[in-house]
């Protein structure tokens, strides 16, 4: 069960397929050009990319550009250092097992991946704070700025019903979504262990309050289909679940940093 694309999505795409088969279509909508781009903006566009990720995409992505940068900073390093210490009796041959450490691509590109998210984490997800305007806003309302990105959200709380499927084939929380009374919107659950948590037998589990009066508090974020990353769902009964998805991502950048420990420690 997912929402459709947007409305204007849509619409300009039917119109493409009504000019693709030379039909008359009912909206004559105008082609869009992009307008021409030179190699500056290419490149800030390609450095710029990362930002409008997820935090876990854009920590590999991070980890995989600066793991590899490093590591190699650190290969020539110990190369230059073993071509110094054949000439010339210097401190620097202490450097050499850079050149020679087979496990510090790994290494470099865990620390890079764990350093990335402590350092975005904060700022993906921030304090929640209900202001008035945030507190079961329109959903169209949401949605008013095209240039919203995923990590640039906000936190909200929403009321509505709970929809998705129930039972085990909605036992890991992945078919779950808010039915407002201006749209409906998709809700994004993790538990403190991640995906694989949500298979343990944790109750309340959040797909037991399907089909209930909930109140969601939690980040919007906008993607190409605009979801909320759950804090915390609440019945009327005053019954709920809390998600723990910064916990989960913490959890993962420590176990990167464990990993890369580890891995310079057998290099």
């Amino acid at each position: 069960m997912n929402p459709h694309p947007l409305i204007g999505d849509r619409i300009y795409l039917l119109n493409r397929y009504a000019n693709f088969w030379q039909l008359s279509p009912e909206i004559d909508l105008p082609t869009i050009i992009p307008p021409p781009q030179n190699w500056k903006e290419r490149l800030i566009k390609f450095k710029n990319s990362y930002t409008a990720l997820p935090i876990l995409q854009s920590a590999v992505l991070s980890g995989l550009f600066f793991g590899i940068v490093s590591r190699l900073l650190l290969f020539l390093l110990g190369l230059a250092s073993e071509i110094i210490s054949r000439t010339v009796y210097t401190p620097v041959w202490r450097f050499i097992w850079f050149y020679n450490a087979s496990l510090f691509l790994d290494a470099c590109i865990l620390v890079a991946f764990s350093l990335s998210i402590i350092i975005w984490i904060n700022g993906y997800f921030p304090d929640i704070r209900i202001y008035p305007s945030r507190k079961n806003p329109r959903l169209e309302d949401l949605l008013s700025n095209p240039k919203s990105v995923p990590p640039r959200s906000y936190g909200i709380s929403l009321k509505g019903k709970l929809i998705g499927r129930k039972g085990l084939s909605n036992w890991s929380a992945q078919d779950l979504m808010l039915k407002t009374s201006t749209g409906t919107i998709k809700l994004h659950f993790f538990s403190k262990l991640g995906p694989l948590g949500n298979l343990f037998p944790r109750p309340p589990r959040p797909e037991t309050f399907i089909n209930q009066e909930v109140t969601i508090t939690g980040w919007f974020r906008r993607g190409g289909i605009p979801w909320i990353d759950v804090d915390i769902i609440r019945t009327n009964k005053n019954q709920g679940t809390r998600s723990g998805y910064p916990v989960w991502v913490t959890i993962l950048a420590l176990l990167a940093a464990i990993w890369s420990a580890y891995l310079i420690s057998q290099a």
